[in-house]
């Protein structure tokens, strides 16, 4: 399964959808994790941690629509982002 964790984009949104240990254990079990480059950086989680823990950081800059074209699964946190990367789709 596919796993993709697009950075919070709501003001003062400073969770991530999954930590690096979520990611580790995620991979262990065969899923792949794409994160979106500084998705963790407002919780204290730096883009180093994720590929550490197995997830892949998409560095370059994506539109929503080709996020969303990569059909993952997403994990939010909160409900503005979905809207605003499924409307952009």
């Amino acid at each position: 399964m596919r796993l993709g964790v697009p950075k919070e984009i709501k003001n003062h949104e400073y969770r991530v959808g999954l930590v690096p240990s979520s990611v580790r254990k995620l991979v262990y079990y065969g899923h792949q994790v794409y994160v979106e480059t500084n998705a963790g950086l407002g919780a204290g989680m730096n883009d180093a941690d994720y590929p550490a823990a197995g997830a892949t950081i998409l560095y370059f800059c994506l539109t929503c629509s080709e996020f969303v074209a990569f059909k993952p699964i997403f994990v939010f946190i909160s409900f503005k982002s979905k809207v605003a990367l499924l409307r952009s789709a």
